[in-house]
C-alpha cells in the first residue's frame, strides 16, 4: 500500500519528534556524566557524538519538511 503525501509528512514529523526526545535524553545523560566527581571523557565523547548525529538527522528532516518538494526522503546516515 502506498502512503499519501500527508501520511509521509506525518511520519516525518513523528520521526523528528522522536529524534528530539532522544537528543534530550542524551543531553541529560551528558549532564549526569559531567556531574560525576571524575567524569569519563570517553563516555562523554561518545554521548556528544551521538547527540551531534541526532542533531544532523533532525536538520535533514526539517529541511525536507520545509522544502516545496516533499516527495524526496532524506538520505539515511550510517
Amino acid at each position: 500500500m502506498k502512503k499519501t503525501s500527508t501520511g509521509k509528512l506525518h511520519s516525518i514529523k513523528a520521526r523528528v519528534a522522536n529524534l528530539h526526545r532522544r537528543r534530550h535524553d542524551l543531553a541529560i545523560r551528558i549532564d549526569d556524566e559531567q556531574q560525576r566527581p571524575i567524569p569519563c571523557s570517553m563516555a562523554l565523547r561518545e554521548l556528544k557524538r551521538q547527540r551531534l548525529l541526532l542533531k544532523d538527522q533532525i536538520t535533514r528532516y526539517n529541511a525536507v519538511l520545509r522544502s516545496p518538494d516533499r516527495s524526496r526522503a532524506p538520505v539515511q546516515a550510517v
